[in-house]
């Protein structure tokens, strides 16, 4: 995938299962989203709508849902092994002890094969060329510093993710895109689905 996993700013440690799970049960993430996330499906059953799946890293497992476009649009690429390379994906916490996953058609960025060959049929650039964020906040706090911290964060956010000669690479304009579930599933108060 052309990530550095041994660069401790990297998406791959801050966005870890483990830390999805612990920044979810502390209530950390905004909007109920992890910014990136690369997850490999351990397991996936077919239902008569969405399917259930667990995910998991080498941190941990995280059981969620695959939303059924998604099932139909690339069935034969979500086979037990793959890898899947996600952005802005919804964490739904019904309680305080469960989390899941809600990936959707919009969070998908890449699916590798259980052979580490890339799948994905979308025409992206290879991820080494990709410019990948990791929060908002880190882009309002760039914005209220001096020039020196913006430049700082821009630097923090891209070192996972380099282009030709180490400089960034642009951003895809897709990028923000949201999920109108995770959004509504986020607003709703606890009460509503606590026991």
């Amino acid at each position: 995938m052309g990530l550095d996993e041994r660069n401790p700013s990297c998406f791959l440690h801050s966005y870890s299962v483990v830390m999805v799970l612990r920044k979810a049960a502390l209530k950390q993430l905004a909007r109920n989203k992890v910014p990136n996330m690369a997850v490999l499906l351990k397991s996936i059953i077919h239902t008569h709508a969405d399917a259930k799946a667990v995910f998991k890293d080498p941190t941990g497992e995280i059981q969620g849902t695959v939303h059924r476009r998604l099932l139909e649009d690339r069935a034969e690429e979500l086979k037990i092994g793959s890898v899947l390379l996600l952005k802005q994906v919804g964490v739904f916490s019904p309680s305080h002890r469960n989390h899941y996953l809600n990936v959707t058609p919009n969070n998908l960025l890449r699916i590798y094969a259980p052979d580490g060959v890339r799948m994905s049929s979308t025409q992206l650039p290879p991820l080494v060329l990709m410019h990948l964020v990791f929060d908002e906040e880190d882009d309002d706090e760039g914005k209220r510093g001096t020039g020196k911290d913006l430049q700082t964060s821009r630097d923090t956010k891209a070192s996972c993710s380099r282009g030709p000669a180490g400089n960034p690479a642009p951003q895809d304009s897709g990028w923000d895109a949201d999920d109108d579930l995770d959004e509504l599933l986020g607003e709703l108060p606890e009460d509503t689905y606590s026991l």
